[in-house]
């Protein structure tokens, strides 16, 4: 077969066979390129010095991208493993005793239900609890309200109990307020007479008494004029 008949087949050759034939075709090995080369720079004047060096194209290979995700997973894991741990080996606080029924938005609790009253003191950690409340009997017009303090804020505190006034109903959005005139207790205080020391871990419990021209149709304890804070229902 002449070389002529051979280009001319090339030309013609479909798309299949071309792939069948250079499947069959050997490569060249670095040292035939090399004296190929060689042959075609004496043929065209150029020095075989300046010939391309043919070399396989660099592969990239797919395990450093497998390797980059298994990464990512480790470090991602390790994070919600972190998460998770943190989140069951934090402290439990302490429960919050639920009020008996909401007033707006302030809490109302019953008799012998114990609520926190923080900003009688400049810490938290102080505990109230209405041990009961009646007219007096030893008095006329006087009213009492036994009542227990706690204290677990860490450190001695001081309470002023003619905080601990009687509502009997509201006006303008304000609680209608009675002051203690007296309190009943087995320490009897040098100084202020409503002042009343608690330690840490310690309760205190006491008496006081309201002075009333008529019996109250609504009487409650509170610690402040505001309706937002907390209140115990008496009658």
């Amino acid at each position: 077969m002449q070389e002529k008949d051979i280009a001319q087949l090339l030309e013609t050759l479909d798309e299949d066979t071309s792939i069948v034939l250079a499947q069959q075709v050997q490569p060249l090995t670095q040292e035939e390129h090399e004296r190929l080369f060689r042959r075609i720079a004496s043929h065209t004047a150029i020095d075989a010095a300046e010939c391309l060096q043919v070399a396989e194209a660099p592969r990239i290979s797919w395990t450093r991208h497998v390797a980059a995700a298994a990464s990512c997973i480790l470090v991602l894991g390790g994070l919600l493993g972190g998460f998770l741990y943190l989140e069951r080996s934090a402290p439990v606080q302490p429960m919050q005793p639920e009020p008996t029924s909401p007033l707006g938005t302030a809490s109302v609790y019953k008799i012998g239900e114990r609520c926190a009253v923080m900003h009688l003191t400049d810490s938290e950690g102080i505990w109230l609890t209405v041990e009961s409340a009646g007219k007096a009997e030893d008095a006329e017009g006087l009213y009492e309200v036994t009542v227990t303090l706690e204290n677990t804020s860490g450190e001695a505190k001081v309470v002023l109990t003619d905080n601990l006034m009687s509502a009997t109903g509201m006006t303008n959005n304000s609680w209608n307020t009675v002051q203690p005139c007296d309190i009943l207790r087995q320490e009897k205080s040098s100084g202020y007479p409503y002042a009343v020391a608690i330690a840490d871990g310690a309760s205190c419990t006491f008496t006081l008494r309201y002075a009333f021209a008529e019996p109250p149709e609504e009487w409650r304890l509170v610690t402040s004029y505001s309706p937002k804070l907390p209140s115990i229902t008496l009658r």
